[in-house]
């Protein structure tokens, strides 16, 4: 069966580019040309680039600021045969704050004209918060910030303009002590702020009603950051994702596009693999041919369009008659194929083929040259596959 990788991946609901040795964009898909149409080398993301993980020295994560301003992309960058693959997926702030519902973390809609309603469902809660941007600037709050801050428009504004300036600037030094500490408090007024810092950038400002001396609330703020950095994970680990961009890497390097059969770079890779293991173990492995006669013609007489149908139709007979326990199949050069098949022989596989040869000259006419040899058969000491292999990766 034949699927199409490539619109599987252009409407994906991820963002995903793949970038080359050099940092230039080679592929990239819908959904990332949306947010990041301007995006032509890796170098780009430099600017909005917001934190970075480093998982292992093929893998790592990077988030960086959404081009909308509205939010984060969370990116998980794998590295291989001289690419990176980008797959990310935006995280905004109502997809964050959802899972911090103990907290009632939500935008504050200027259509919500019954705040009193508002208020008795979020009482629950013991504080406010307030999420701010690394700007400072308020993002977020949550619904019950006027029961205990009093009544005003928060969204938008900086700390200097909901508190006073003295009050601001302790705020602000006491951000910068969150590149040491995970958290950090101060005492203002008889309210309890605490301060801590997402992986993104972002500030989250719980405020309680009372002051330290009352109860200390770590312990809930710690549920709030576990929630949060849990959905991070949940993103960034998920086995279809990381399948997914090991999918790109192997039909990248690997795999032909117009047959969607393998390359000749594969066959290099395979055809090594199996004369050692053949060798180890030994058994025999056969390698078969194919050459479509007198293609230049066909490109000439018919058309390249004709001719790419030509090798079309003899790739889905060559799929046809695989049997993918055994069998590896490969576009060589323009009009070359090769079928890799282990363990096997050369009159196994001779038996097993013969029949792409007779269907696509029948319904075609064109003519096909086979040859097939296994690894056991030598001449002179050499064997015939090594005869073949040097013919085939002229």
């Amino acid at each position: 069966m034949t699927f199409d990788l490539g619109l599987i991946f252009k409407e994906s609901y991820y963002m995903i580019a793949v970038f080359n040795e050099k940092g230039d964009l080679e592929y990239s898909n819908k959904k990332f040309n949306m947010y990041f149409p301007n995006v032509k080398n890796k170098s780009s993301f430099d600017d909005i680039k917001v934190s970075e993980e480093i998982y292992s020295p093929k893998r790592k994560g990077m988030s960086v600021e959404s081009p909308d301003m509205d939010g984060i992309v969370k990116f998980e960058i794998n590295f291989q045969n001289g690419f990176s693959s980008y797959m990310g997926q935006k995280l905004n702030y109502d997809m964050i704050i959802s899972l911090g519902e103990a907290a009632g973390i939500s935008s504050y809609s200027k259509e919500k004209k019954q705040v009193g309603a508002t208020i008795a469902r979020n009482k629950m809660n013991a504080y406010c918060t307030l999420m701010l941007s690394r700007e400072l600037n308020i993002k977020y709050v949550t619904e019950n910030i006027y029961e205990i801050l009093g009544e005003n428009k928060y969204l938008g504004k900086n700390l200097e303009e909901i508190f006073n300036t003295e009050v601001a600037d302790e705020i602000k030094s006491r951000i910068k002590l969150l590149r040491i500490f995970e958290d950090t408090t101060l005492d203002i007024d008889g309210k309890l702020i605490v301060l801590s810092q997402l992986s993104s950038g972002y500030i989250v400002l719980n405020i309680y009603p009372y002051s330290s001396n009352v109860m200390n609330k770590f312990e809930e703020i710690s549920n709030l950051k576990y929630k949060i950095k849990k959905l991070e994970a949940e993103l960034s680990a998920r086995e279809k994702f990381i399948k997914a961009q090991k999918e790109i890497f192997r039909n990248m390097a690997t795999v032909d596009g117009l047959t969607k059969l393998y390359n000749r770079r594969y066959l290099i890779e395979k055809y090594t693999d199996e004369v050692e293991k053949s060798s180890l173990y030994g058994y025999k492995f056969a390698m078969t041919s194919i050459h479509i006669d007198n293609f230049k013609k066909v490109n000439l007489d018919l058309g390249y369009e004709k001719a790419d149908e030509m090798l079309k139709k003899l790739s889905i007979l060559i799929r046809k008659n695989l049997d993918y326990k055994k069998d590896l199949a490969f576009r060589t050069s323009s009009a070359d194929f090769v079928i890799l098949s282990s363990p096997s022989t050369d009159g196994q596989a001779r038996e097993r083929f013969t029949e792409i040869k007779s269907e696509f000259e029948k319904e075609t006419g064109l003519t096909l040259t086979m040859k097939v040899v296994d690894s056991d058969t030598t001449v002179d000491g050499i064997s015939k596959s090594e005869f073949m292999w040097m013919d085939i990766t002229k």
